[in-house]
């Protein structure tokens, strides 16, 4: 059971509905405890739950027009094992139609659903993939409206249609839809990005510089594990969206003193801040959760920065009741 990727993915989905938590943390939490049996089985997972979560309004509307039983009354498992399945038959064009289904249907035998639960979502997605024929694309479903072909709320994308035009407001949805490049922070006083290109060259990795941040470079297609990199065990680089990368300048110009990441997550600003600051600073990150306070601690140890850092795992209110110090910059 726990070896399908299509389960764990449902598992997480199922998850994240009842307790909110960040979807990363929870994904990270079920991958390091589960032996998946290929290693792309991991990337199926994440690339799932991450699609399903990106098209869940899309997704639902479709879902809706085929089930006679409404989806708000439905078991989480049995609304995300539909919004699985169906994600595979829109989104994944390399999945046959037939194998979307079955292992589908296969996550909730092994999850021990009853029969007649089984053959509900059996009979929705094979029903969806004999009269859907070609199976519904947002880029081109004109019927549905843009909030609900793009996935998002209809209060949004009034509110940009009013400020920007529709044209503008639907563009915006369009972009926040696509799925992100890889990029990556490079540590330019480890590497010049010049030096890591070459590195990168070497291994016939396609990548090309970022657009807005001076140290970014985005992998376009890459498809390996991020451990695979060359310079990722000699601390290179960091995974680190670019428009994330502009965020630690805004603390400039800096002055001798304290500076704290507030909410520090896995430790890429908070790297970056390392990168930035003067000697005489010092810097101090502060995060809640457990796993991802694991990770912003490997990830410290493996940029083998020099940099005072003091990590310190805990909720900010408690943080700042707790401490005396005053910060010359806080980043939240």
């Amino acid at each position: 059971m726990e070896n399908n990727p299509r389960y764990l993915a449902i598992q997480i989905l199922c998850t994240r509905q009842e307790t909110k938590e960040p979807i990363d943390a929870l994904m990270e939490q079920v991958l390091q405890k589960t032996e998946l049996a290929d290693s792309r089985d991991n990337q199926l997972v994440m690339a799932v739950v991450y699609g399903v979560l990106r098209w869940q309004r899309f997704l639902d509307s479709i879902l809706a027009d085929f089930s006679s039983h409404p989806l708000k009354k439905m078991k989480p498992m049995t609304l995300q094992a539909l919004r699985v399945g169906l994600f595979q038959l829109c989104f994944m064009d390399r999945i046959p139609p037939s194998a979307a289904v079955n292992e589908t249907v296969k996550a909730l035998r092994s999850a021990k659903q009853p029969k007649w639960l089984t053959g509900f979502v059996n009979g929705i997605l094979r029903t969806i993939t004999r009269e859907l024929a070609p199976l519904p694309d947002p880029w081109k479903d004109e019927k549905r409206p843009v909030p609900v072909r793009f996935s998002h709320p209809d209060w949004l994308y009034k509110r940009w249609s009013k400020r920007y035009g529709e044209m503008e407001a639907t563009s915006l949805c369009m972009t926040n839809n696509r799925q992100p490049h890889l990029c990556l922070r490079i540590h330019t006083e480890k590497c010049d990005l010049d030096l890591f290109l070459e590195k990168m060259a070497a291994q016939a990795i396609p990548c090309f510089p970022g657009k807005f941040s001076p140290n970014a470079l985005i992998l376009q297609d890459y498809k390996g594990q991020i451990s695979a990199l060359p310079g990722y065990t000699e601390g290179l680089f960091s995974v680190q969206d670019e428009g994330a990368q502009l965020i630690p300048s805004l603390l400039a110009p800096f002055h001798s003193g304290k500076y704290l990441d507030a909410c520090a997550g896995l430790g890429g600003k908070t790297l970056q801040l390392a990168d930035m600051l003067p000697d005489t600073c010092t810097l101090v990150a502060v995060e809640p959760n457990d796993s991802r306070f694991k990770l912003l601690r490997d990830n410290i140890e493996r940029s083998n920065t020099t940099f005072p850092i003091t990590t310190l795992k805990g909720e900010l209110q408690t943080f700042s009741r707790k401490t005396t110090d005053l910060y010359q910059g806080i980043l939240v």
